[in-house]
Parts: C-alpha cells; structure tokens; sequence
C-alpha cells in the first residue's frame, strides 16, 4: 500500500516539485490512499481557479465543507470518470503552505473508518518505512477524535527539506445515498509551521459534515 502512495503524496510534497502516475488500490484500505491519488491526478487536469475573502468550500457531493483564509487562493478540478472534486488551497505568496481536500466514493458496507482498519493501519499509508531511499518520517500523533481519524507527521527528504502535513480521515454519507471517503490535508515547511500552524490549525478545524 505504501508503494502505491508515495508516488502520489510526494508529487504534492517533494522539494522539487516532480509528479508521478497515479495507481490505484482496490481493497478497503486501498481506499484510504485513493484521495491523495486523486489530488495528484488533478494537478494535471483542467481547474478553476480563483481567490476569495474569508471564504468557504461547500462540497455539494458530500454535504462536507471547510474554510480557508482570506489571503488563499482555492484551486478545484474534477476526475473526469467519477467527477468527484479535488480542491487545493494555498497560501498566496507562499505555496509550500496549502492544504487539499478530496472524495472518494466507497460502497455502502464501509460503514465506518474502521472498515479501513485503526489509525496504525492507515498511517502505513501515509509515511514511508525506516530505509527508504531519501526520505524519512516522523510520526507526531495519530489517533482517532470523534468521527475522524487525524495524523500529524513530517517528511524530511535528502535535500535538507522537512515537511510538516497534518491529515483528517472521515466518512459521509450524503443526502442522495451515496457514501464517501472524504481526506483534508494541511501542510506547510517545517520552517514555517510555526508561522503556519494558526492557519493550518483553523483550515482542519472548520470541517463540517464529518
């Protein structure tokens, strides 16, 4: 599960800037690495852009919704076959900082996470293992909160770059029956968390609908 991850996570994260193709699992806990798939895909897609005061995301698939400062610009696409949404929002000026946010649809015995596993089964997919190749991890908490589940990690990598991401993992089910897995990512340098971490911390603690 990991391998298939990385590729995608590090597309949005790596000091570089590079993209990889996109794979995607089929087992219950495959679904759990399918949205950051998704936001890598999209950053090959068409989008509209545009900024906004203060605003709010409002997800009309899911009924989820989030808000992002007023000096963030918000980015959406869709992925073409399931036209489920695929949204980032950066910090204007200062785009290492951001945060994405994506859906995947899911069948409706995922009753709850822990159809995935517990938070120790998912995080696997979110960090790499001890030896690899020019990036290591560090786990500062991963824990299940109400409904959620919530990850707070870094990904230091051999250029002398340490990223710091903060994870929420969650169900929907929507009006119109479907059900969802729905992830909102924050992240920024670690150099800038301290700076960050107000916005970060208000960006993941605005979601609704989890």
């Amino acid at each position: 599960m990991l391998a298939l991850l990385l590729p995608a996570l590090l597309s949005l994260v790596s000091p570089n800037g590079g993209r990889s193709s996109v794979l995607a699992g089929s087992t219950r806990r495959g679904f759990a690495v399918a949205v950051p798939f998704a936001a890598s895909a999209a950053l090959c897609l068409p989008s509209v852009s545009y900024a906004a005061a203060g605003a709010t995301y409002n997800d009309e698939a899911t009924g989820v919704s989030f808000a992002y400062p007023s000096d963030w610009s918000l980015q959406k696409t869709t992925i073409a076959r399931s036209q489920l949404p695929i949204v980032i929002v950066t910090k204007n000026g200062a785009p290492s900082t951001n945060a994405f946010f994506s859906v995947n649809s899911i069948r409706g015995d995922y009753a709850s996470l822990g159809s995935f596993g517990t938070p120790a089964d998912v995080l696997v997919t979110l960090v790499p293992p001890p030896g690899t190749p020019g990036i290591t991890s560090e786990v500062i908490s991963s824990a299940k909160k109400g409904t959620t589940y919530e990850f707070d990690y870094k990904l230091s990598f051999d250029t002398g770059v340490t990223r710091h991401l903060r994870t929420t993992y969650g169900i929907t089910h929507s009006p119109a029956g479907y059900d969802y897995l729905v992830t909102l990512t924050a992240q920024s340098l670690e150099q800038d968390y301290a700076s960050a971490k107000a916005e970060l911390d208000a960006v993941l603690g605005s979601v609704k609908g989890l």
